[in-house]
């Protein structure tokens, strides 16, 4: 009896071994990091899509991209966060660069796009500090903007 699906997941298993990697102690390994870990993302990815669109059959899924966590709050709740090369390496990873490194956003889409999978978009919604409880995790009023971006693709009321 499932009507509608939702998918938010895998943020923090790609960006643990990236950030020990690319902040650590052989900056060397980072590069060969992100790309490895997004190539398991889109392997796991596509696994479970592929088994979600399985059991739903034609009822219908969301995944929603992530925000960057660093970007947007204040350094009481994440040591991070402000940080100028973490930002980046977490635009880099979400967002990728067009044309030459598909990022963590660009693989939901695409394998979302095989499995008829639509994707709500989140990147950029998240601006308070107050909406990140830590470096990854969003509080109450976050994750109300992730709903809102939930329901603006599934065509419902907003959550306020």
């Amino acid at each position: 009896d499932v009507e509608v699906t939702t998918v938010h997941t895998g943020g923090n298993d790609v960006f643990g071994p990236i950030i020990n990697a690319c902040l650590g102690p052989s900056p060397g390994t980072c590069l060969p990091t992100v790309r490895g870990e997004l190539r398991q993302y889109r392997i796991d990815l596509t696994e479970a899509l592929s088994t979600l669109r399985g059991a739903a059959g034609d009822e219908t899924i969301v995944i929603g991209t992530y925000d960057n966590s660093f970007r947007d709050q204040s350094p009481t709740t994440c040591s991070l966060a402000g940080n100028s090369l973490v930002i980046a390496l977490g635009n880099l990873v979400l967002e990728g660069v067009p044309g030459f490194f598909q990022g963590m956003h660009d693989i939901m889409r695409s394998v979302g796009a095989q499995y008829q999978v639509q994707v709500a978009e989140v990147f950029g919604d998240l601006t308070e500090p107050a909406d990140w409880f830590d470096c990854l995790h969003p509080t109450d009023s976050g994750y109300d903007k992730v709903t809102d971006a939930f329901e603006e693709v599934l065509g419902v009321g907003q959550s306020g």
